[in-house]
């Protein structure tokens, strides 16, 4: 090293002496490492930072430390949950190691015991899927068995079928039974198959005309033209019309809201109750425009109305919505449907007319279909 003196006015003489080493000054801790004490299962963090003189970067390491605990050896935190049996091995020595540059490692070094611990309660917390949506809308069937739907229902499937007469919904809306006049059955989505009628004991010219479900779902009832009532599944047999002479054929049925009964009605509009079903009045032996073609219970469990094909409606102990009858239709109404707070009409060409606080979803009036609808299901 040369060394020249200087006093504000003029250099002394130099002065050379021999090689000059600068050592690297090692790191500092921030802290003292004292002993510590933890139980099995607990979660640690703490700090073991040094800081090197020189401004080097430090790196740490760690030796003896307890199962489930490590050290970043980046900024010197050391953390982790202790392990189950830690116990086992306790006390630790535990040596951590701070190096910067060039400079020798400088360590510090604490007890570090560990004793039996709980394991902390697993709490498991489980998201429900969110509900599906709520089903709303209706489906239409031709006698060749081909569906179409309206509304946010699903499409499920054609019948492969002639000479289809009814749709029938399963509760959810997530499935629906199409039945032939034959008796036979075809279950679509959610709806499961219980049997079909015996085609050869049905009379000659009887054939089966509508259907309609259990309150769960896991039966149901096909009715003829006849008033025979046919069980399947869980469904029960309350009575039927196959003893006596009707005025005019059975073209609709329906289960009452408990399930424990059923209605019939005959064209002529004759009503039939049977179980817990109640007789509020009906049209038979009264002049009608059109046949009738459809009953269906009022929500509440009180009341029925009667619809005939003229779009004509008539309401026994339950409230008036409306009607088509006096207005001109392309083609008649062929169904009538529970709906919200009221009804829907059904028309063979397709054509939907609602009675309810339910909105319309569809049809295909302007569109008729190339075969006529024979029935309809609503949800």
């Amino acid at each position: 090293m040369r060394v020249v003196g200087f006093d504000g006015i003029a250099e002394g003489a130099p002065k050379t002496s021999g090689q000059v080493t600068v050592v690297d000054s090692p790191p500092v801790f921030a802290q003292d490492l004292g002993d510590r004490a933890d139980t099995e299962y607990a979660a640690v963090s703490f700090p073991a930072t040094a800081v090197d003189p020189d401004g080097d970067p430090v790196t740490y390491g760690a030796t003896g430390l307890p199962p489930g605990v490590t050290i970043d050896t980046g900024t010197g935190t050391v953390s982790g949950t202790v392990a189950a049996g830690a116990s086992g091995g306790s006390p630790y020595d535990v040596t951590v190691t701070a190096t910067a540059a060039s400079a020798a490692a400088v360590p510090d070094t604490f007890r570090w015991t560990v004793t039996p611990g709980t394991p902390p309660s697993s709490t498991t917390t489980t998201t429900a899927p969110p509900p599906p949506p709520a089903r709303s809308g209706y489906w239409m069937v031709d006698g060749a068995g081909k569906v179409y739907r309206f509304g946010n229902v699903p499409f499920l499937g054609n019948a492969p079928s002639t000479g289809v007469t009814d749709i029938e919904p399963t509760a959810d809306g997530n499935g629906y039974w199409i039945v032939n006049s034959r008796g036979q059955v075809y279950a679509f989505g959610t709806a499961r198959p219980f049997g079909n009628a015996d085609p050869s004991r049905l009379a000659p010219g009887e054939i089966v005309a509508s259907m309609t479900a259990t309150r769960d779902g896991k039966g149901y009832w096909l009715f003829t033209n006849r008033g025979r009532a046919l069980t399947f599944g869980n469904a029960r047999w309350y009575g039927d019309l196959s003893r006596l002479t009707l005025v005019g054929p059975v073209v609709a049925s329906i289960a009452t809201a408990t399930g424990n009964g059923y209605y019939m009605v005959g064209s002529d509009g004759g009503v039939f109750a049977f179980g817990d079903a109640r007789f509020y009045g009906s049209m038979g032996g009264k002049p009608l425009v059109g046949p009738i073609v459809g009953l269906v219970p009022d929500g509440d469990g009180v009341g029925y109305w009667l619809v005939a094909s003229d779009g004509g409606v008539f309401a026994f102990q339950a409230p008036f919505r409306g009607s088509m009858g006096g207005i001109p239709l392309n083609r008649p109404v062929i169904g009538l449907l529970r709906y919200g707070n009221g009804y829907l009409m059904v028309a063979s060409d397709g054509g939907i007319f609602v009675f309810s606080d339910k909105p319309f979803a569809g049809s295909l009036g302007s569109n008729p279909p190339p075969r006529p609808i024979v029935n309809a299901a609503a949800v």
